[in-house]
């Protein structure tokens, strides 16, 4: 969970929910790697596949509920679907990205479709003038080989959860660039 500032009085909330449903951000998200022990990009493309998710330009109104399908190169997982359902009520939004395709390495199957699930909370808290922001990362594997074979660690999921909030951060304008580091 993280604290970003983000005062209502001050800046839009359109720009906060466009910058959720601009894909293309995702790109370029740098985390610490265990593995490689340095810091190394996680997502080298993102691009919108629905009509929403390639023309947020276009989009002039909050909805309850917006839906679209981008999808990302993930330097472990490879290319990626996912379905991304952006809720908002209130100052508040709920963003579900799930992926659409089941996720595959060495020629195997690693999850179905849809058990791949990347969850965030932002909750507006008016006396703080900003946004409680919570980071939920679901997997859920069809075959333990990938446990034992150290391909897949909570340690890494907890440095993408940190390098998703960094890079959320920065969109913000907000610089926790330093912040990188290993999960512990």
């Amino acid at each position: 969970k993280i604290f970003f500032p983000y005062d209502l009085a001050k800046r839009s909330r359109a720009d906060l929910y466009l910058t959720l449903l601009d894909y293309s951000n995702l790109e370029n998200i740098k985390y610490y790697s265990h593995r490689a022990g340095r810091v190394e990009t996680f997502i080298f493309q993102s691009r919108g596949l629905s009509e929403d998710a390639r023309n947020t330009v276009k989009i002039n109104k909050i909805l309850p509920h917006r839906q679209g399908m981008f999808r990302i190169t993930d330097n472990k997982f490879g290319e990626i679907v996912f379905i991304s359902d952006l809720y908002s009520r209130n100052n508040d939004f709920i963003l579900v990205n799930t992926c659409a395709e089941p996720i595959s390495k060495f020629m195997m199957e690693l999850t179905d479709k849809k058990q791949y699930c990347l969850i965030s909370f932002f909750f507006y808290d008016e006396k703080a003038r900003g946004y409680f922001c919570f980071f939920l990362h679901t997997l859920k594997l069809k075959n333990e080989l990938f446990l034992n074979t150290g391909l897949i660690k909570s340690k890494s999921f907890g440095n993408r959860i940190r390098a998703c909030t960094i890079h959320l951060a920065s969109l913000l304008g907000i610089d926790l660039q330093n912040k990188i580091a290993a999960f512990k």
